[in-house]
């Protein structure tokens, strides 16, 4: 049996929003993409599980972490976007 690492380049990559002061929609744009490559992670490792790939315990946890990164992500975005809902209902009512 052959068991192939997962490098840490393969898992969900660092925030990348961090990078020259840009404009908030170049961030927003950059968490997207994050958000993108944190997904395709969890479904690449979903179907190397699903065709009865074994992974090593060292890969199991750097699965594991990555998949909690991509989660708290995830929550992250959903709260940015409540808040964002939120205010824009406000304006609104305010206004009309």
């Amino acid at each position: 049996m052959h068991v192939t690492p997962v490098s840490p380049a393969a898992g969900p990559p660092a925030t990348t929003a961090t990078a020259a002061p840009d404009t908030a929609t170049a961030r927003f744009k950059d968490l997207l993409q994050d958000l993108d490559r944190g997904e395709k992670f969890v479904d690449r490792v979903i179907r190397k599980a699903m065709r009865g790939r074994d992974f090593s315990p060292q890969e199991l946890i750097a699965i594991q972490a990555g998949v909690y990164r991509h989660a708290q992500q995830m929550e992250a975005f959903s709260k940015l976007v409540d808040s964002v809902t939120g205010s824009l209902r406000r304006t609104l009512e305010a206004g009309g």
